[in-house]
């Protein structure tokens, strides 16, 4: 456990899975806060992703990221190279959908029975985490569900998205009332503009409240620092804001 710059944060085991593991940081101002899973991106539990966790803790929250790798990487931090991506691709297509609940139920779980956590848990995921954390809002019952340039929920192509797209099973978040807000890069290599569209037309027409945006100059993976061919600190602070505003609305007022 470290205590530093008003938040403490520690490498934990999520629930009564042995070998689930993650990362959690919380204010460090004894209290009752919120729950947010953070869901990663191909390359794991990395700096990245703690520092998105960090910064949460410091507006309130308690910030779980699970490692969905455990199964086949116990200590799942990759580097931001090709390498990386190659080995993160592989792992990613071993994640089945099942699985993925499975863990998000845990870190749930994990959280709800926290004396920390107000049991308001909402969930957060970038890239493949994006995915995941629309998965999760559709299947689970969660506050709030926020996706950062989520790949494949529309057209599928990963086991995460089978037997039948991600989008398809739309209306079970509708059935949970979960907000939805959806963050994209209009130069986005991985959803096209008719993806975005039809994600867009789904959630209208399933009745869910929602916002979606797009940064018309901003590319995949454009709120990462770690990835210098895409990141775009406007679109990043920006995004920021509509997070922690969103977040704010729907988790801790009144």
């Amino acid at each position: 456990m470290q205590i530093s710059h008003g938040i403490v944060s520690e490498n934990i085991k999520i629930g009564n899975v042995p070998s689930l593991n993650g990362y959690l940081a919380r204010p460090a101002v004894p209290g009752v806060y919120p729950g947010i899973i953070v869901c990663m991106e191909i390359f794991g539990v990395t700096d990245h992703m703690r520092d998105v966790a960090n910064r949460l803790a410091l507006q309130g929250y308690i910030a779980c990221v699970p490692n969905f790798y455990w199964r086949h990487l116990p200590e799942a931090d990759l580097p931001y190279d090709a390498g990386g991506r190659e080995l993160g691709m592989s792992l990613m297509r071993q994640l089945q959908r099942e699985s993925v609940i499975d863990d998000i139920s845990a870190a749930m779980n994990y959280l709800a029975h926290s004396d920390e956590c107000s049991k308001k848990i909402g969930i957060l995921g970038f890239s493949l985490g994006g995915h995941i954390a629309y998965l999760a809002a559709a299947r689970l019952n969660l506050q709030v569900a926020a996706s950062m340039y989520g790949g494949w929920i529309v057209n599928g192509g990963i086991p995460l998205s089978d037997p039948e797209p991600t989008i398809s099973l739309t209306s079970g978040m509708a059935k949970s009332g979960t907000p939805f807000l959806g963050i994209v890069g209009g130069k986005d290599h991985l959803i096209s503009d008719d993806e975005w569209r039809i994600l867009g037309e789904t959630l209208v027409k399933e009745g869910i409240r929602h916002e979606l945006v797009v940064y018309p100059e901003a590319k995949h993976g454009f709120f990462c620092d770690h990835r210098r061919e895409s990141y775009d600190q406007e679109a990043t602070a920006d995004a920021w804001d509509r997070l922690i505003n969103f977040f704010t609305k729907e988790l801790t007022s009144a």
